[in-house]
């Protein structure tokens, strides 16, 4: 079992999509996972930052990273930057 932060290698990690994987796939592997994270720090792959940052925590230029804490054994998923933007405003 993975202990620190610095064993989670997201380096080989280059677009959003291994980077969702990457983090579903060691879901369990952390000690503290996903709180031992620090998930302000993720890096993103181009595109805007959203204007509001809560739920999301990277981003391309079409989709965000964010948390689906609903399912235990996928914690993460991408969603379409336009369907997450019309939801937050109908949430609004």
């Amino acid at each position: 079992m993975k202990l620190f932060q610095e064993d989670f290698d997201i380096s080989g990690c280059t677009n959003l999509q291994q980077l969702c994987d990457y983090l579903n796939e060691s879901a369990g592997e952390l000690e503290g996972y996903p709180y031992a994270l620090d998930m302000d720090h993720l890096p993103t792959y181009g595109g805007e930052p959203p204007e509001l940052r809560e739920g999301i925590f990277s981003w391309d230029e079409t989709h965000y990273l964010v948390g689906e804490s609903r399912k235990p054994d996928v914690f993460w998923k991408l969603v379409e930057r336009k369907t997450w933007e019309d939801e937050m405003w109908v949430d609004m």
